[in-house]
């Protein structure tokens, strides 16, 4: 009889050689032989996650850790399966279980936090994240998001000035031409959004917010083709462009919404 050492070797080569339907194969049939193996079920819930069987991901992970309820590969393994069912207080218990030591362990945790809304959790992990690592990009660009929300934006464009001084994502840029804005840092906005623009040019919210900057610093000219633009790629974008051309500094009066589409239709 083969023994399950040689099992997980045959598995594990034909999951790394792509071979993904044969390797969940082996898994189940060496299973049937030994269904409390806590490798074995691992692998299953590994293999299952690659081809998105996200239940079978997480009983098979759930029965690992019966056996070895500290593994953290199978932590990890169990809170992704949880946090893609939506099942997210499941998922935080996983994440919660790991050592905040292991690369990141914290970063799961924050994730999951703003997935399930709870922001000031998000916040305080990410900040515990940066504390670990100071030069995760990654975490000061989502703590500074976050406390852009909390309205503490001068901390806000502090992590965010930092999160974009490598190869940063639009988002990351976009959320820190909000938090410049709010500091009165127009001009500064207007290169963050144009900056994010340049990485995702079909972001109708970075044109709206591109717009209103412009506005702000009295530049109609520039404003209108940002907010004509953001039209272009959204009409859901008209309400939000009505109401700063409306209150804005440096504004345009419309008769109605009919007039202000064939304006920005042009």
């Amino acid at each position: 009889m083969i023994t399950v050492e040689l099992q997980v070797r045959e598995i594990v080569a034909a999951f790394n050689s792509g071979k993904h339907a044969d390797a969940l194969r082996l898994c189940r049939n060496a299973l049937d032989d030994n269904p409390n193996d806590a490798v074995l079920n691992h692998l299953l819930a590994a293999g299952s996650f690659a081809v998105q069987d996200f239940v079978t991901a997480l009983d098979c992970a759930e029965e690992s850790l019966k056996v070895r309820p500290g593994n953290p590969a199978t932590l990890f393994l169990a809170g992704r399966a949880a946090r893609a069912l939506g099942r997210l207080d499941l998922a935080e218990s996983y994440f919660a279980h790991l050592p905040v030591a292991i690369p990141d362990a914290l970063a799961e945790l924050a994730r999951t936090f703003e997935q399930n809304s709870k922001r000031q959790q998000a916040a305080e992990a990410w900040q515990r994240a940066l504390e670990i690592d100071p030069s995760s990009r990654e975490a000061a660009a989502r703590l500074g998001r976050l406390l852009w929300e909390a309205g503490d934006f001068e901390n806000a464009r502090e992590r965010l000035e930092f999160a974009v001084k490598e190869d940063a994502p639009p988002s990351a840029w976009f959320d820190l031409g909000l938090a410049r804005q709010d500091c009165d840092d127009l001009a500064g906005a207007v290169d963050a959004f144009k900056t994010a623009l340049a990485r995702k040019p079909d972001d109708p919210q970075a044109k709206f917010n591109l717009g209103s900057a412009l506005q702000q610093l009295g530049d109609m000219e520039g404003a209108i083709g940002a907010y004509r633009g953001a039209y272009a790629l959204s009409s859901a974008t008209l309400g939000m462009i009505a109401n700063v051309l409306s209150s804005g500094r440096n504004g345009l009066l419309f008769l109605d919404k009919a007039d202000l589409r064939s304006f920005l239709s042009r």
